[in-house]
């Protein structure tokens, strides 16, 4: 019997390793079976988070012609929402409970402002404002720890996966009404951006009542989470010769997150 798990589960990695994320995620819908998961949770998670949105960037129009971006408003608090499942196994330690599972996410992540100087001007001529606005859906394969040995439990969080940072409603207005600079018509238009995303966590979790009779317990957690969501970026302009894009290059967050949990033994 131990032969055979071992082949399947080394069946199992040598597919994640030569067909990709997909299989990754995958994995995580089959492993509990192989592993003998003991209880299944569906649990729903929301809160405030802080984006950080570093973005100024020069963005070149042809070659001879570059315009300088700055934005001033990189962070604020937003909300974002999300849910999923795991399996728990808790026969692998008395005192610790390992969970697998598949959890999706919403970010709403505010807008982006800032000044765009055109031919790199540096405030030399008139300049105008921008802004657009950024949203993030993940798709999170998710690893929970939890020391389970008394009420209040915590417990670390792992987690990688597939991020859709869209970037849309891009629009220029002049700064002021004697402003000589004209905004662009059409602007950048509406993009999704896909890429690699992981994230980290920690907090504490707390059995809120067992249903004894249905075997179903409910517990809530508070917690502190980090996302890391790659990149974005807004499509090309129509008069645009060189492949440059305005975007976000290092888009991430932190979060507090609030979790309801249901767990069928």
């Amino acid at each position: 019997m131990k032969m055979d798990f071992a082949f399947k589960l080394r069946s199992l990695l040598v597919k994640i390793s030569h067909q990709g994320q997909k299989k990754l995620i995958f994995s995580f819908l089959i492993l509990p079976s192989l592993l003998h998961a003991n209880n299944l949770t569906l649990f729903i998670s929301g809160g405030p988070h802080f984006p950080k949105l570093n973005q100024e960037q020069l963005v070149r129009m042809n070659s001879w012609v570059s315009t300088d971006y700055q934005s001033y408003q990189k962070n604020h608090w937003k909300g974002f929402w999300g849910g999923g499942f795991n399996h728990s196994f808790e026969k692998i330690s008395k005192r610790f409970n390992l969970s697998l599972g598949l959890a999706g996410y919403s970010l709403d992540l505010g807008p982006v402002q800032g000044k765009v100087y055109p031919f790199i001007n540096g405030g030399f001529f008139d300049a105008l404002d921008y802004r657009f606005n950024a949203r993030n859906y993940s798709l999170m394969a998710e690893s929970r720890l939890t020391y389970a040995n008394c009420n209040w439990q915590p417990f670390l969080l792992a987690g990688v996966g597939q991020a859709w940072n869209r970037l849309k409603n891009y629009t220029e207005i002049t700064a002021n009404f004697a402003s000589s600079a004209t905004p662009l018509s059409p602007g950048f238009s509406n993009h999704r951006h896909h890429n690699f995303a992981y994230e980290l966590g920690l907090g504490l979790q707390h059995p809120l009542f067992e249903d004894k009779l249905h075997k179903i317990s409910y517990l809530a957690s508070l917690g502190y989470r980090y996302f890391n969501l790659g990149k974005a970026r807004l499509n090309y302009l129509p008069e645009q010769t060189p492949s440059s894009q305005l975007g976000i290059n290092n888009l991430h967050t932190q979060s507090i997150v609030f979790s309801i949990d249901v767990s069928f033994n």
